[in-house]
């Protein structure tokens, strides 16, 4: 879909790469990595919508049609999937 190429070419497009990755700090990228993991632990009905989500900028109704449920689900899980996330990130710290 070409609005959604576009919408991510725009969201950079004004900083060069090369300025956003110097921000990124060794900490950061260890917290991303918990962050991964910890997603990666969830039922799939969690990990699902929470990737389309975040990594993916779709919508809650874009990500109930791909997952063939209605939206209040989607809402539901991920509104489960950051307790989820939050309880297996504390739990490691």
């Amino acid at each position: 879909n070409v609005n959604m190429k576009n919408r991510h070419y725009n969201k950079f497009q004004d900083e060069p790469v090369e300025d956003y990755m110097g921000e990124i700090e060794y900490s950061n990228i260890e917290e991303n990595i918990d962050l991964y993991d910890a997603i990666d632990r969830l039922d799939e009905k969690y990990k699902t919508p929470v990737i389309l989500q975040y990594f993916h900028d779709l919508t809650i109704s874009q990500i109930a049609e791909i997952m063939e449920c209605n939206e209040n689900t989607v809402k539901s899980n991920i509104r489960r999937a950051k307790k989820k996330l939050y309880d297996i990130l504390k739990e490691e710290k």
